[in-house]
């Protein structure tokens, strides 16, 4: 064999040895990468984007409330008037009693609360802004457009809970009640202030005993249910022999009552 064939025989050997795995290792494995081996920082910008308004578009879609979101066991409450459920939000289950007015129940709070969205063609009435921490604008949000003012049926934590986050706030024009305003606001007492996020809201305006709320072809009646408490409110819907009763456990004057907390949870 000549000189140039070994170099060639050898040539071709030494390129069958590199091609052949070391014994003891393994021979490596190609690995596929979601996002682009260019390691510039505008692309690397651009993938985080991506992943952000990818995790946003989850979030928004799980929170926001759907007509036909399944309604879990047991969050209908026992012992008021029928209601259909219709959607959720987080804590909030909305139930509907009819097709302008509205339960938002909150399941999983201590006393399972139950506010009150009351519409006509004009405005809105939120009865009660429930437990302190929920997002209750923007629950009302999805069930109505109307411009909404807020009261409550006494000055408990789960009945001003999101009071503050409210642009129109009424109160029952009681001696307890301007007692404790200074200025336009109103300054909870220490009770219930420890277990809220802020220490008053603002009024922008007063109620009293018999005054009507007119919501656009639905009028609700004002009543002082005094025995309750200083401060207890109950609306009337006189039409529909309806009537919002908060902490009451009884109300003469309608057929059908709605009360502030599930049969037997209220104080």
């Amino acid at each position: 064999m000549s000189r140039g064939q070994t170099s060639s025989a050898e040539a071709e050997r030494g390129a069958r040895l590199e091609a052949t795995p070391h014994v003891g290792h393994k021979t490596p494995v190609r690995r596929t990468r979601f996002f682009c081996r260019d390691d510039r920082p505008q692309r690397r910008l651009l993938d985080l984007a991506i992943v952000f308004a990818f995790a946003f578009a989850l979030t928004a879609t799980a929170c926001r409330p759907s007509p036909t979101a399944p309604i879990p066991e047991r969050t209908v409450p026992e012992g008021v008037p029928a209601m259909e459920p219709i959607a959720s939000m987080g804590d909030y289950r909305v139930l509907e009693i009819d097709e302008k007015t509205w339960a938002v129940f909150e399941p999983a709070s201590p006393t399972r609360k139950l506010s009150y969205v009351i519409t006509g063609s004009e405005r809105a009435i939120l009865f009660d802004s429930g437990t302190p921490g929920g997002d209750m604008v923007r629950m009302l949000g999805f069930i109505t457009e109307n411009p909404v003012t807020v009261l409550a049926s006494t000055v408990e934590r789960d009945h001003i809970g999101n009071h503050a986050a409210f642009d129109d706030v009424r109160m029952l024009d009681v001696p307890e009640n301007r007692a404790r305003m200074s200025g336009r606001t109103y300054t909870v007492p220490l009770s219930v202030w420890r277990r809220l996020p802020r220490a008053g809201f603002e009024v922008n305006g007063w109620l009293k005993d018999g005054d009507r709320i007119d919501l656009g072809g639905r009028t609700l009646e004002v009543v002082h249910a005094a025995g309750q408490s200083p401060d207890a409110m109950v609306l009337l819907d006189r039409e529909r022999s309806r009537a919002f009763i908060g902490d009451l456990e009884d109300y003469p004057d309608a057929e059908h009552l709605y009360p502030a907390h599930e049969k037997g949870m209220g104080p």
